[in-house]
């Protein structure tokens, strides 16, 4: 229905287009079209003809659409043409001629150019009414579009809407309206002018109707709820994810309380707890479209869930606690019946997915109801625990916080609350304060904070998660009278708005909004219980206390009152890396006391001595630290700082001064964690507590961080190619000669001939000139330290890996790939593949760096498949090397830091495996067709060498064909290949698949690959010549290589009859 009005109306508004301008005659309906782009509006066609009425009696005007305020148009025209009529006078002759001229044109039918000149003169008068008008529609134009794509947007949510129907019901028949229109189009040349004035105003009436139908739809569309899109928490997967929180927490039992009942006999102990596990409801949020929907018409909000991936039907049990909407979102409160049963990827390869559902119902017609449903979001699983009451970051107005209930790593004030009634009753002060004649919302003091599953630490917000804040007064009785701080206070029912307020006379606390005397309340420091509670069970997840005192709004707590000494003022300190860590010490003088501390608290030397005593921890006084406005107990303490008497040089009065001293370590680790830390406070302050603070107040000694400067000795270690015998470096890769690399390698059997070729070790002294590792040929020293205490000649030299081979990674023989890592010692590299790691090299210990050695370990399996990977001359970046570096230490022994430069040793697999092209003779009858192992390979070792002798040295044990047992044929291995079946010209299949007839058995010589061979069999007819590719080990001392041989088969001889022996 909606629809269809649109559409009318906008033809309707098409058809006033087409007819507003000065009617013609039929043949000139296309001249009066280009005359219509000139009018704008017909109303202000209708003013101009009425005003040259008397000139132009027979000009006619045009309908122009009649929309949205015309009438106000007209008479602000009538208006206009009234002040032009003494400016229109002197043209009425000129009007008049154009007015004959333009009857002519209708009766005769003139040239339309001719036409249109003459009318110019009177269009240039109307401008300024169709500049207003044309905004006017253009605004209309366009409301009727948007109103169409929202039509087509939001089609079937529009149609639910029965309000929305019947309202369109009212308007009437559009097909009416246009064809009313359309008449006044065909009678527009013979009509009169106030004929045309009735049938304007007529057509206002009825386009004003329908647009008064249009803002009441419009109303509805801006208020009826047609989309929700989900607020993501997070995403699991890439898919937006809700996070559901399972809860680890102590519930702790606590005792009612209230004004008077104090809870400071319970000591420093908390109440009983018992440690509980539940899993929270959550908030999921959602934008409403349009944010401005009504919440009235949700008839229901539900939530719909499965288990996706892939499917199951959900387990997990969700259902809506309850929902609120505002602000343009939807926020729904779900709670669920079995965490465990949500789906994860890692666990099931599956998610957990819900959406919800919003049904909307049309209370007013009682049609059927209509449901909007958002777009899905999966769940997936946190466990937190450590949920703790702290204060904000606002508070602790008094500068007291709880230093000692934990650690809390966030940033600012966020201190835990008080632990317990006596910590915030009687050891510490206020932590805030309120206005004697003012409120306090005690919810602005205090959040939440909690542990992820990861260890960080953040902010709770436990509306989210069910939970509140409850406050209670609790008592607290002070002084010898024992007089009730919290009975001049009160909480309001709304539970979080706190009072200061007159108690009564016998000391028991008045009804809330009782007077407020400032001479009763002032200096009072009212207590206060808060737990964060469940919001349906009152179970409790965490409580703290909170003293407020009550203060005059013209005397807010001040800031502590000190002396100090800037850093400037106080000893430097500097270390150098020297072996004798320095000490610090500063110590005041009686001129400081007398200057700065007596002058500060207006006193003489004796009154003084006679009102003040330092705070002291023990032997010594007790230090503060400083958070800018006030001084705490300090829980980290530097150093110590002791009082002594000093004497006056003229006249022997004893006065009191300050030292402060650290011993050497202790400096170090102080000035350390200064330059570590420049933003924070590492002053050091003691107190001098006043015995009269009516006319003395406390007074502190802050001694600020001295200036420092901590630079440690470095060096820089430079492998130049001078230091280097060049008898054992090589390029990179290769074997010829050069500075990059060295290769380490097994003895040759020359070389060794009492030995085996099972060791790799190697002395590295040897790499350089002399067998001399030289400190001071390879290291450049920074050394600020007075006895150069990290000159070359002083130091000791250790080989270790280099932190370079962390993370490198190598392929292996066996087709793997291994990543390298460095132990803690840095004296064994290590390799890892699948989870498992295995030592592959060592550096040994010796205490001179020029007995140390390098070892590759051949009981490493994955040493040695790194070590067959390929030969001595193939070798390649993705080949196993090692890189290895030196660290030093003086005699203290302190560590020298150096760059970690390295150099690079190559390990060069000690033998290599080739194919030897071995040939054998089809049908021959005189002999049995055999190959020896050995012919199917040809050796060398790491030299390019091999005699008889070698396969003994380096441990050769086997050589067999790979995935073939004793007495099996070859053809059994899919990997045999043959290119018997192209004729032997290289293109390869397997053997199996190829000729049943012709195979090879492998037999292994009784475990002695000497007499280890393979026997060649025809059962079939004769051959012509072909190739048989065979995948051949060799196991040796350092493991297996792998290689492929090819054996030559000739054909058959002389076509004789295949025999087999």
């Amino acid at each position: 229905m909606k629809k269809k009005f649109i559409g009318s109306l906008l033809l309707a508004s098409l058809t006033l287009a087409s007819t507003s301008t000065f009617v013609s005659c039929k043949d000139y309906d296309d001249d009066i079209n280009d005359v219509n782009k000139r009018v704008d509006d017909l109303a202000a066609m209708k003013t101009t003809l009425a005003t040259v009425e008397q000139t132009v009696n027979d000009l006619s005007a045009q309908l122009e659409d009649a929309k949205a305020k015309a009438t106000a148009a007209v008479g602000e025209e009538q208006t206009r043409a009234k002040a032009a009529e003494a400016a229109l006078a002197a043209r009425l002759e000129t009007l008049e001629a154009a007015r004959t001229e333009l009857q002519n044109l209708i009766d005769q039918k003139v040239d339309k150019s001719e036409y249109q000149t003459m009318v110019t003169d009177v269009y240039a008068k109307l401008e300024a009414v169709q500049t207003d008008l044309g905004k006017a529609l253009t605004s209309i134009s366009g409301l009727e579009e948007g109103l169409k794509n929202e039509e087509i947007a939001r089609k079937a949510a529009i149609e639910d809407l029965q309000q929305q129907i019947n309202a369109l019901n009212k308007i009437g028949d559009p097909a009416q309206l246009v064809a009313d229109l359309q008449a006044l189009k065909d009678n527009i040349g013979t009509i009169k002018i106030a004929d045309l004035k009735a049938s304007l105003e007529e057509a206002q009436s009825k386009v004003s109707k329908a647009m008064a139908e249009i803002d009441v739809i419009n109303v509805l569309v801006k208020t009826a709820l047609r989309g929700l899109v989900y607020e993501p928490e997070a995403y699991y997967w890439g898919i937006e994810a809700q996070r559901i929180l399972t809860l680890k927490y102590d519930a702790y039992n606590l005792p009612k309380t209230d004004y008077a009942t104090s809870e400071v006999g319970q000591g420093h102990n908390r109440y009983a707890k018992t440690a509980k596990e539940k899993v929270l409801d959550f908030i999921a949020t959602y934008h409403m479209n349009p944010s401005s929907a009504d919440k009235s018409n949700f008839k229901k909000v539900e939530v719909i869930s499965d288990d996706k991936a892939y499917t199951r039907s959900a387990e997990a049990g969700l259902y809506v606690k309850n929902w609120d909407a505002e602000n343009g979102k939807l926020n729904v409160n779900i709670r669920m019946t079995d965490a465990s049963k949500v789906k994860t990827v890692a666990d099931n390869s599956m998610v957990t997915v819900f959406a919800t559902q919003v049904t909307l119902g049309d209370t007013k017609s009682g049609d059927r109801d209509t449901t909007i449903t958002s777009d899905y979001a999966t769940l997936y699983k946190e466990t937190v625990t450590g949920l703790v009451l702290c204060h904000k970051d606002v508070t602790s107005k008094t500068g007291v916080v709880n230093s000692h209930c934990g650690d809390c790593s966030l940033t600012g004030n966020l201190n835990h609350l008080m632990a317990t009634a006596e910590e915030a009753g009687v050891t510490f002060k206020p932590q805030d304060v309120c206005v004697y004649n003012q409120d306090l919302d005690l919810r602005t003091l205090v959040e939440t904070h909690y542990t992820t599953s990861t260890g960080e630490h953040k902010v709770f917000d436990p509306a989210k998660y069910g939970m509140e804040y409850k406050f209670e007064l609790t008592g607290l009785y002070l002084g010898g009278n024992s007089t009730s701080e919290s009975a001049h206070a009160a909480i309001a029912d709304d539970g979080y708005t706190f009072r200061p307020q007159d108690p009564n006379e016998d000391g028991t606390q008045k009804a809330y909004g009782a007077e407020q005397d400032r001479n009763k309340l002032v200096g009072r420091s009212p207590m206060v219980r808060v737990s964060l509670v469940d919001s349906e069970t009152g179970e409790v997840y965490d409580y703290g206390y909170i003293r407020i005192e009550i203060v005059d709004e013209a005397t807010q707590p001040k800031a502590d009152e000190y002396v100090e000494f800037t850093k400037d003022e106080v000893p430097s300190y500097s270390y150098f890396g020297e072996c004798t860590l320095p000490g610090w010490t500063f110590k005041t003088t009686w001129g400081n006391t007398e200057y700065r501390l007596y002058s500060k608290v207006g006193c003489t030397r004796e009154e003084f001595e006679a009102n003040y005593t330092a705070v002291k921890d023990g032997s010594e006084l007790k230090q503060y630290s400083y958070d800018g406005t006030h001084f705490n107990a300090a829980t980290v303490k530097y150093g110590k700082v002791v009082e002594l008497n000093d004497v006056s040089s003229e006249n022997g009065t004893l006065t009191q001064v300050l030292e402060w001293t650290m011993t050497g370590s202790e400096a170090l680790a102080y000035f350390k964690a200064a330059k570590a830390n420049p933003s924070k406070d590492y002053s050091v302050a003691i107190k001098y507590e006043s015995a009269n603070k009516d006319k003395y107040p406390d007074v502190y000694v802050r001694f600020n961080t001295a200036n420092y400067t901590i630079e440690y000795p470095s060096a820089k270690i430079t492998w130049a190619d001078g230091v280097k015998n060049p008898s054992y470096w090589y390029v990179a890769n290769a074997s010829t000669s050069g500075f990059d690399e060295i290769h380490n390698n097994v003895l040759s059997p020359e070389d060794n001939t009492s030995g085996a070729g099972n060791t790799m070790i190697q002395k590295l002294s040897k790499l350089f000139n002399n067998n001399d590792i030289k400190a001071s040929e390879i290291l450049t020293i920074t050394d600020k330290t007075a006895n150069h205490e990290y000159d070359a000649s002083k130091l000791t030299l250790d080989l270790v890996f280099a932190n370079a081979n962390n993370g490198k990674q190598y392929k292996g023989h066996d087709g793997e790939t291994y990543t390298l890592s460095v132990s803690s010692n840095r004296k064994d590299l290590i390799a890892t593949h699948g989870g498992v790691s295995q030592t592959i090299a060592t550096l040994s210990n010796e205490t001179d760096v020029n007995d140390q050695k390098i070892t590759y370990n051949p009981a490493s399996t994955y040493a040695c498949e790194l070590l067959n990977y390929t030969s001595h001359n193939a070798l390649n970046d993705d080949a196993i090397k090692a890189f290895v570096t030196v660290t030093a230490k003086n005699k203290c022994p302190m560590d020298l830091a150096t760059d970690d430069a390295y150099f690079t040793v190559r390990f060069l697999r000690p033998i290599n495996v080739e194919n030897a092209d071995a040939t054998i003779e089809d049908a021959n009858t005189t002999v049995k067709q055999t190959i020896k192992m050995h012919d199917l390979v040809k050796f060398t070792d790491w030299r390019d060498a091999w005699k008889n002798n070698y396969c003994a040295y380096y441990g050769i044990t086997k050589i067999a064909i790979a995935g073939v047992a004793n007495g099996q044929l070859i053809s059994n291995n899919p990997n045999v290949k043959t290119d018997q079946k192209y004729d032997g010209n290289g293109q390869y299949t397997s053997l199996a698949s190829v000729n049943s007839q012709v195979d090879f058995k492998f037999y292994d010589g009784g475990g002695n690959h000497d007499n280890a061979y393979l026997e060649y069999l025809n059962f079939g007819s004769t051959v012509h010549e072909f190739h048989v590719q065979i995948p051949v080990d060799v196991t040796y001392y350092w493991g297996t290589i792998r290689t492929t041989v090819t054996v030559k088969v000739k054909r058959t001889a002389g076509n004789a009859k295949p025999h087999n022996f």
